[in-house]
């Protein structure tokens, strides 16, 4: 099996995870199990994802449905994939200067 915790791409996913669990514990109770929990799938499937592309020779396919969820995380804005993969570096970095 191949190696994914080296990844950059993948430690970013897995830092927006655990951002998103740590502030999703803020939300009131109507939003923690309604926009968190969406929340929190759509991190986890990016970094499930991540790891399934790693594993694979053919990787445009599940590279794409990453995309997909990304254009779905956005929660309708639109935002291009180059945007949301800042948008996940500022979540991380976010994350780190509030550890």
């Amino acid at each position: 099996m191949a190696q994914y915790e080296h990844l950059p791409i993948y430690k970013k996913a897995f830092e927006l995870s655990l951002f998103l669990e740590n502030e999703v514990k803020n939300f009131s109770r109507y939003h923690k199990y309604t926009l968190g929990s969406e929340l929190r799938d759509k991190s986890r499937r990016a970094a499930i994802l991540i790891i399934r592309a790693n594993s694979r020779t053919d990787k445009l396919g599940i590279l794409l449905e990453l995309r997909a969820g990304y254009n779905g995380f956005g929660g309708g804005w639109n935002v291009g994939w180059v945007e949301r993969l800042q948008l996940l570096g500022f979540a991380a970095e976010l994350y780190q200067t509030n550890r």
